[in-house]
């Protein structure tokens, strides 16, 4: 599960290649889910299917 809570902002810096110029860009990715660690991350288990399903607070607002 990807955590909108952290994210890695990546910069890739300008560069020209012959002709062709590539401009500077920022990427902002979003890091893995700590889980347990994390304050938005909660989990939910439904009793007859033994099923549980894992949320964030953060990503449902």
């Amino acid at each position: 599960m990807r955590c909108p809570y952290q994210t890695k902002v990546i910069h890739k810096p300008e560069y020209t290649d012959r002709n062709i110029q590539y401009f500077a860009t920022d990427v902002t990715k979003f890091c893995e889910c700590l889980e347990s660690e994390c304050p938005f991350y909660y989990t939910t288990e439904y009793k007859p299917a033994r099923k549980i399903t894992e949320h964030c607070r953060r990503a449902e607002k």
